[in-house]
């Protein structure tokens, strides 16, 4: 069963610099895609950014890794390269940064690297990265 999305929903961002909440439209489809998208931004040195979201099983205990099928992605010391996520056991969602049994998200290119101090091969992580290429 596929999850419908409105068209456009509403992200609330709350703006540090000016001290207000900054509403802004986003399209969930083009934010969690799973297919490479250009996000329209550029880095410090003027490369596109690009994001996708990948997603497997966690490993039990142990290191795993979810390939993410990303050609010539740029992991370079400096390079924009960013991880964010959730883990799921089909009943409760956790943003990877709280997933206490996740220990280290990681990255090379060919895979998202996950380490887990528990059993979450039964849990799924997804991951979405945003990155450069280096062509």
């Amino acid at each position: 069963m596929s999850q419908l999305f409105p068209s456009k929903i509403l992200a609330d961002i709350h703006d540090e610099t000016n001290d207000a909440l900054r509403v802004e439209l986003v399209n969930p489809a083009a934010e969690w895609s799973t297919t490479e998208v250009d996000t329209g931004r550029k880095d410090a040195n003027g490369n596109t950014i690009y994001r996708k979201v990948v997603s497997g099983l966690l490993p039990n205990s142990t290191s795993g890794t979810i390939a993410h099928g990303i050609t010539n992605l740029n992991v370079a010391e400096g390079a924009h390269l960013l991880i964010t996520g959730t883990v799921s056991d089909g009943t409760d969602v956790e943003p990877i940064g709280l997933a206490a049994s996740v220990t280290a998200v990681g990255i090379d290119t060919t895979n998202v690297n996950v380490t887990t101090g528990a059993d979450l091969s039964s849990s799924t992580g997804v991951f979405c990265l945003e990155y450069t290429k280096t062509a």
